[in-house]
């Protein structure tokens, strides 16, 4: 993310528009389910209320609205939607009031084969984080995070239009140079609105939430008494401190908790505002309720529309109440490492700007936490204190490079003699660099520029901090970059493995201070391919800058390196291409650019023509001209391109043939390889020129199918009868009444021969769709068919049924489906299951009637039929249906059920649909445990197997794991652990790094461990272990040798990144500093990183809220 100097979205480059942000306009209308993340008061309910407008017809679910009982129910109800968009709003907001249900969201998502309802859901950054919204992060789900950026410059006037002002209202602002709002939707509207009702701009940010605020504040028109709007804002504020305090919506409750649910909703309108001492004053709260400021919440309370009008008038109240330091430490929660909770950061920053001395105690531990909100702190003398405290912080390397912060609001006069005695000292950490740099560029501090110079060329500091000191200098200099940065185009690839330099020389020298041929000369391979940093960035928008005299130069370049790769430069040569293509009618020479177009060709580069705009050629000399250089450059087998990039039409079939004689031998064949193209749908006139070639012409090979006799009976002529047909699609009316005449005759059909009854299940099953999925529907009366057949008909499909069942000779064996399958193949078995499964159901008296012979007759497929419902409630019944079968016919279910163990073992397929095995595992306990100390069972099928036994016969498991891990194979001793893990992973791990799994291959044992199961105590054990054996390192060149040999490491790292994740979350900040202690370089800094977070977390993990009696209490005006 870029932002301009006036903090709005930078918009990337034309060559980088497929990685561009999206605006929230587009995913209106998508066909995927995602969530919105934004921080508190970022403007997440402006933008969604926004997209619900675009979705009309949406479906809008409101968890503030809703008890715990109802939010359930209408979750899984909107499950069963099957189209239209549902908005899931709120549902961060009462996360932690109503237990299970983000699981029960997860669970939505993952229902598979039904069509639902597209999900969109808002989310606080925060809460996304949490390690209760782990079962969305970690779950490969179809849910995609967005993270709500700032807005473009464009988007802003968009704004400043649908209010009714000006456009250059935000570059009047930016002109004053007095402050610069958060480039969000809901900062934007505010200073409009301000402009539109004042005439005039907010003189700072505070002006203009005040203004906001006074007139939501207005009232709707209520009839009740009038208040004076001292005592509507005396109220307000009161409300929003028990709101952002208490976490209780006004006039709901009065406990603590996320929301509150403690006493009834009247009490805590009831009591009385500190120091209000005549009771004509007291109470007149629904009338402030009744006002703009808020919207209706759960349980028929109320809750403010914008977290930013509370957050505001909660530190308003704070200020009114004159309380002390201390106090506000208690009603803020302060932790014992100095952190505010990240949930009342807003109201902390407002304060500060209200009251600076109040908070002043604050800011060291909390000046990152504080700059993230964008509140701007008014008086210098806190942003001092903030810029001071930053670069204390990083000085200790104890803060990170935050990419994304807008440091605007932390300018102030003394900035550049605080960075130049910084920069003077000594710098000590590479985040110091970066942070100095940064402040220095958005301060605009140009004295900084000499010592700045010094320390980018200094190979002491990290890559990135080096780019950032560099692209401040570029900045600030005067004129031109100064030449001393041409250094870093010279740099070899050990001295920057990640071309982070390479990126900062390039952007501060081209064009100005680099020719074209110079900058040609400076690209080099990425050393990562799957690193998208600053160079990656870079070359994506790199071909915009290149003039278009030098464009020839560039192609020339970029066909020469198409070989390499189409990751190795990044998205440069596409960009190279995009724009010779946009340009070619003005280029020098289009021979350059037929070269590196035929070479993304004959490279078979993948999507390249959805990157590129290819316009349409208006002159016919110029674009032949350039079909035939492409033409003499292509294989032959790629004839197609010329017509896809429209060089050759329809209209040119005359010039090819006349031509064609005149071309080399491989434009002879690739323009003679469109002759047949260009006349799918010949006239007269095409026709005569075919048919009149002769046997000599170039093209006469492409055209003889054209020239040869169709016979009207071969299959050659029914094929094109069928391609030009135009019959009209079948209504659903005449599809339904097919599916009911194809169901009437197989039931027919079945009567005359009970052999043909399968017949009638496959009818059953089709739904005009292409869909096979209701081919395996366990419940007959689930299928679509059912609801055509009338009560008789659906009494034949049962009688009938049960006669075939005790008739069929049954074919199919245990192993059916493993591999594949063939419906004509397995369903005349199958069917029979389902409708055992069916009568199970509906009519399980009907299967008394069947006989030992039958059911073991029937033993393999019940035991092999497919289940694809698995998560529905479908997914206990063939089980259920295992569990009835006669003791006498178990003995052939167990010996289906090995063979079927066997087949998986042999395909290395694992286990699925548990439920129907479980009954069966103690009929064939004993064999199993051989089996698995003969090695029978081992890899997935050993592993699921055991983890089956871990639930349905733990004993047995535990005797089986005690046996494998004394086996002197790692393969059996690795299998035991694996299985392990899921059950009882603090002693996997306690053995693993007491060296007692030695025997294993601990690759494969850590890569099925899950940290979030383990107790914090082996956590810290298995992060150090994990750390030790894979150190981080940011371009693991010889991880990634050693992945290739055993990928099983790649899993690895990915738990060690886990396991750190999860003590962060934890807020284990004691556990990380000791793993941070004696690291260096790269793994410090992510360990830094790591620590930070969990620091900040301690603070939201211990933090209770008070009730309302106790901010009361704590806000009454301090004596004297």
């Amino acid at each position: 993310m870029v932002r301009d100097r006036n903090g709005f979205l930078e918009p990337p480059g034309r060559a980088g528009r497929w990685a561009a942000p999206m605006a929230v306009s587009e995913l209106a209308g998508s066909s995927g389910d995602f969530v919105l993340l934004a921080p508190g008061g970022a403007g997440k309910t402006t933008v969604l209320e926004a997209l619900r407008e675009a979705e009309s017809g949406a479906t809008v679910i409101d968890f503030t609205l809703l008890d715990v009982t109802e939010a359930c129910r209408i979750l899984a109800a909107a499950a069963e939607y099957e189209d239209g968009v549902v908005h899931l709003d709120g549902i961060d907001a009462v996360a932690g009031d109503f237990p299970g249900i983000l699981e029960q969201l997860r669970d939505w998502l993952r229902v598979p084969g039904k069509r639902r309802a597209r999900l969109r859901l808002a989310c606080r950054t925060t809460t996304w984080n949490r390690p209760e919204a782990r079962v969305l992060r970690r779950t490969p789900l179809a849910l995609q995070a967005f993270e709500l950026l700032p807005l473009t410059r464009d988007a802003a006037d968009t704004i400043a239009r649908g209010i009714g002002v000006s456009e250059e209202l935000f570059t009047e602002l930016a002109e004053t140079g007095s402050w610069r709002p958060p480039a969000s939707a809901m900062w934007f509207e505010t200073v409009a609105r301000h402009r539109r009702d004042t005439g005039e701009l907010p003189p700072d940010q505070r002006a203009a939430i005040e203004h906001d605020t006074d007139v939501a504040l207005g009232g709707t028109g209520s009839t009740g008494a009038a208040l004076t709007r001292r005592h509507q804002w005396q109220r307000a504020m009161w409300l929003a401190a028990v709101s952002i305090f208490g976490r209780v919506s006004p006039g709901e409750a009065t406990g603590g908790g996320e929301s509150g649910f403690g006493t009834p909703v009247g009490e805590s309108l009831a009591v009385a505002l500190p120091e209000e001492a005549a009771p004509s004053e007291q109470g007149g709260h629904e009338e402030v309720l009744d006002t703009a400021l808020f919207a209706p919440a759960r349980g028929g309370g109320m809750e403010f529309r914008l977290r930013q009008h509370a957050d505001y008038l909660a530190a308003c109240f704070v200020v009114s109440r004159q309380i002390g330091r201390d106090r506000l430490g208690e009603l803020l929660g302060v932790h014992d490492n100095g952190r505010v909770p990240g949930s009342l950061a807003a109201v902390t920053a407002w304060t500060a700007t209200m009251d600076p001395e109040l908070v002043q105690d604050l800011i060291p531990a909390n000046a990152a936490l504080l700059a993230r909100t964008g509140v701007d702190p008014s008086s210098d003398r806190v942003r001092t204190a903030m810029t001071e405290s930053l670069l204390t912080a990083a000085a200790e390397g104890e803060l990170e490079a935050e990419q994304e912060l807008d440091l605007a609001t932390l300018v102030h006069p003394g900035l550049q003699r605080a960075l130049l005695g910084w920069l003077r000292a000594g710098i000590e950490h590479s985040e110091q660099l970066w942070w100095i740099a940064r402040l220095a560029e958005e301060g605009r501090c140009r004295g900084t520029v000499a010592e700045l110079l010094e320390e980018v060329l200094s190979p002491r500091w990290s890559s990135g901090a080096r780019r950032a000191g560099a692209m401040a200098v570029v900045s600030l200099s005067d004129e031109s970059a100064p030449d001393e940065l041409a250094s870093l185009l010279r740099l070899e690839p050990e001295e920057d493995p990640d071309e982070e330099l390479l990126a900062a020389g390039i952007d501060a020298l081209y064009p100005g201070a680099l020719s074209t041929a110079e900058l040609l000369d400076s690209i080099r391979r990425r050393g990562d391919d799957r690193f998208e940093g600053s160079y990656w960035r870079s070359l994506e928008t790199l071909a915009d800058r290149i003039p278009v005299r030098d464009l020839p130069r560039a192609l020339a370049w970029g066909a020469e390196c198409v070989g390499a790769g189409e990751q190795t430069y990044g998205r440069f040569i596409i960009g190279l291409l995009d724009n010779g293509w946009r340009a070619a009618e003005s280029l020098p020479s289009v021979v350059e650019l037929a070269d590196v177009t035929a070479a993304v060709i004959n490279h078979n580069w993948s999507r390249w023509r959805d990157r590129v705009t290819v316009p349409r050629l208006n002159d016919p000399r110029f674009r032949r001209g350039l079909a035939v250089l492409l033409a003499e450059r292509i294989s032959p087998d790629f004839v197609r391109w010329l017509l896809l990039l429209d060089l050759v039409r329809e209209t040119d079939l005359e010039w090819v043939l006349e031509e064609l004689p005149r071309f080399g031998k491989n434009a002879r064949s690739v323009l003679g390889g469109c002759v047949p193209l260009l006349v799918a749908e010949p006239d007269a006139r095409s026709a005569d020129l075919i048919l009149s070639l002769p046997e000599e012409h170039p093209a006469y090979p492409h055209v003889r199918e054209l020239r040869e006799n169709v016979e009207s009976d071969s299959g050659r002529a029914e094929m094109l009868r069928k391609m030009h047909r135009t019959d009209p699609a079948p209504s659903a009316e005449e599809k339904r009444a097919k599916q009911r005449r194809e169901l009437t005759e197989a039931l027919q059909a079945a009567r005359r021969d009970v052999a043909e009854w399968w017949q009638v299940c496959r009818r059953l099953a089709e739904d005009g769709g292409w869909s096979i999925d209701h081919y395996f529907t366990q419940d007959l009366t689930e299928r679509p068919g059912w609801e055509l057949l009338v009560p008789e008909e659906r009494r034949d499909v049962f009688d009938l049924g049960l006669e075939y069942v005790r008739t069929h000779r049954v074919t199919s064996t245990s192993d059916a489906g493993l591999r594949h399958i063939s419906t004509e193949e397995v369903l005349p078995d199958w069917s029979g299951v389902y409708l055992l499964s069916t009568l199970l159901r509906h009519q399980p008296h009907r299967l008394d009637g069947l006989d030992t012979s039958a059911w073991s007759r029937w033993a393999p497929p019940i035991i092999a039929a497919w289940i694809l419902d698995e998560a529905d409630e479908n997914a206990g019944l063939r089980g259920r249906l295992i569990d009835s079968v006669p003791h006498a016919a178990r003995p052939a279910l167990a010996e289906a059920v090995l063979r079927r163990f066997d087949e998986q073992q042999k395909q290395g397929k694992p286990l699925e649909n548990h439920h129907r095995y479980a009954s069966l595992l103690s009929e064939v306990d004993a064999e199993l445990h051989r089996r698995f100390l003969n090695h029978s069972y081992h890899g997935v099928l050993g592993e699921t197997l055991l983890r089956l036994l871990d639930t349905y016969s733990p004993e047995l498991a535990t005797r089986i794991r005690r046996e494998l891990r004394r086996a002197p194979e790692p393969e059996l001793a690795t299998l035991a652990y694996r299985a392990q893990a899921e059950s009882e992973p603090n002693v996997v791990v306690g053995d693993l790094v007491s060296g007692a799994a030695a025997s294993t291959r601990a690759d494969e044992v850590v890569a099925a461990l899950d940290p979030a199961r383990l107790h914090d105590r082996r956590l810290a054990e298995l992060t150090r272990w994990l750390l030790d054996r894979f150190p981080i390192t940011r371009f693991p060149e010889r991880a990634r040798e050693a992945e290739r040999e055993n990928h099983w490491i790649s899993t690895a790292h990915s738990v060690r990144d886990e396991s750190l994740e999860e003590l962060t979350t934890r807020a284990r900040s004691e556990t990380l500093a000791e793993l941070r202690d004696g690291r260096t370089g790269f793994e410090r800094r992510v360990l830094t990183a790591r620590l930070s977070r969990a620091r900040a977390h301690e603070a939201d993990l211990a933090h209770t809220p008070p009730s309302v009696e106790r901010i009361r209490a704590l806000c009454e005006t301090a004596e004297g």
